[in-house]
């Protein structure tokens, strides 16, 4: 479908700015520019240099031509902010690496406890797709090559007028066809919305991790969710027009969050607060019960094998792990056979001395056909159980992710036990003592265990032993 006959009425705001630096957590905005657009003509534009509030340095300067002088009589971000969320409103967000610029707006709203949510798209992304073979994607290398007019190369405007001239010739493609139908789709779900929820109030939202609480027209609360995205999640709950997604528009009335940085905190707080409010709405309240056990079993001629059975006893001496699902176990075990080269058939328990598919595809290092040492299958073996079988023992902190870029979640674990979690400061780095009387005490329950255990051995979590400095 060409681009005349998209949906007639969508704008664009075309995006650069640039800034103190690389980091929006740390790094502040010294100039914007917008340009709003039809995807053909120009309908508005806007600049400014803007006050970062911190010094820019040197080499900052001699990319951008903007020194402390230039920005020391600028308005402060504040200042600006209305203009911004005006002019942007209903418009689809648009920048050459999106991420970058958006991430930074994001980041100086935040500061100012707005949450600004926009749709949008990469030109850099569409441009690969559009336009293969390029030697670089760079924004300057597409405006040699389109020959495009820019000025003032790293002036925040002269490069957004780049930009928008590149995606209009980027809309003229069906790479881009296809991503700005499917903006059009999600535009469209605010039909599927429940009568008291507008799509202005899910796009509030914040995209980042923790738990959302759905609640009906008499105030009660129905459903409780986690997601490391809220506002993408409760827009998944709308799309479907299945029984779950027919009753979440029937019941829900408002929306509320708790946004909490760490995933394993939005896991253990979605777990204690299912099973103390007991929505009426939640699945999970009703079947959480862990149905299928992982087993480490042995025979003679496969030796030790995993054994996924339908049930569930941690008091089997044999028992590694539960899942909720016998689809959840396999996908867990052959991600776990995949991650230590194991044979998908020997791990089983399956014997048959010929290769096997992933020995044929490289894998498998051939313990199913003789190709391979029993030793150091045995070896890897060891090594698969030791992540699955997490055993906690002695005391322990986990450290994780904090809302705040300068804090971080610190779980504490007591002679193999969950005590509860906290948040503190990086720059403090406290000692244990302060961290523990930091700490509100959980009760103890089977869940929490299974999903301190679940996310033990995670790459993301750091874990320290008891009296050692975070």
């Amino acid at each position: 479908m060409p681009y005349k006959e998209m949906k007639k009425n969508l704008t664009y705001a075309v995006i650069d700015i640039e800034t103190t630096g690389g980091r929006a957590d740390r790094d502040r905005i010294t100039e914007i520019g917008v340009v709003i657009t039809d995807g053909k003509n120009i309908i508005d534009s806007f600049e400014s240099l803007v006050n970062p509030e911190t010094s820019i340095p040197y080499e900052i300067t001699r990319l951008t031509g903007i020194d402390n002088q230039m920005v020391s009589d600028a308005p402060k971000f504040y200042e600006i902010a209305k203009r911004i969320v005006e002019m942007t409103e209903e418009t689809i967000f648009v920048a050459h690496n999106v991420r970058f610029d958006y991430g930074f707006i994001q980041e100086e709203f935040r500061r100012l406890g707005y949450a600004y949510t926009r749709k949008k798209i990469c030109t850099v992304v569409l441009s690969r797709k559009a336009f293969p073979g390029l030697r670089s994607y760079s924004l300057g290398n597409l405006i040699q090559h389109f020959n495009i007019e820019a000025e003032r190369r790293h002036r925040a405007l002269d490069d957004a007028k780049a930009t928008t001239v590149l995606l209009s010739y980027i809309l003229d493609s069906q790479p881009a066809v296809n991503e700005i139908n499917r903006l059009v789709r999600d535009l469209n779900l605010a039909s599927l919305l429940p009568a008291n929820i507008s799509a202005d109030k899910i796009n509030s939202l914040p995209e980042t991790c923790g738990v959302y609480y759905f609640y009906d027209r008499s105030g009660e609360l129905a459903y409780i969710g986690k997601s490391i995205n809220i506002k993408s999640r409760v827009w998944e709950h709308f799309k479907g027009i299945n029984h779950k997604g027919e009753k979440m528009q029937n019941f829900v009335a408002d929306i509320s969050y708790k946004e909490t940085g760490s995933e394993l905190a939005a896991y253990l707080v979605e777990s204690y607060e299912i099973k103390k409010f007991k929505p009426y709405l939640n699945k999970a309240s009703k079947n959480s019960k862990l149905t299928t056990g992982l087993y480490i079993r042995y025979d003679k001629h496969a030796g030790n094998y995993f054994s996924l059975e339908n049930r569930v006893d941690e008091n089997d001496a044999d028992y590694l792990i539960s899942y909720p699902s016998l689809r959840a176990g396999k996908k867990a075990l052959n991600n776990i056979i995949r991650e230590f080269n194991l044979c998908p058939d020997v791990s089983i328990g399956i014997v048959k001395n010929q290769p096997c598919f992933d020995h044929m595809i490289g894998y498998c290092y051939g313990i199913c056909c003789g190709k391979e040492n029993q030793e150091d299958y045995l070896k890897r073996m060891e090594l698969a159980l030791a992540k699955i079988k997490v055993k906690l023992e002695g005391n322990w902190f986990l450290v994780d992710k904090a809302v705040s870029y300068e804090e971080q979640t610190v779980f504490y674990i007591e002679d193999g036990i969950y005590k509860g979690h906290c948040v503190i400061s990086k720059e403090d780095a406290p000692m244990a003592s302060d961290i523990i009387d930091s700490i509100k005490p959980v009760s103890h329950q089977i869940d929490y265990q299974k999903i301190i255990k679940r996310y033990f051995n995670k790459s993301f979590i750091k874990k320290v032993r008891l009296g050692t400095t975070i």
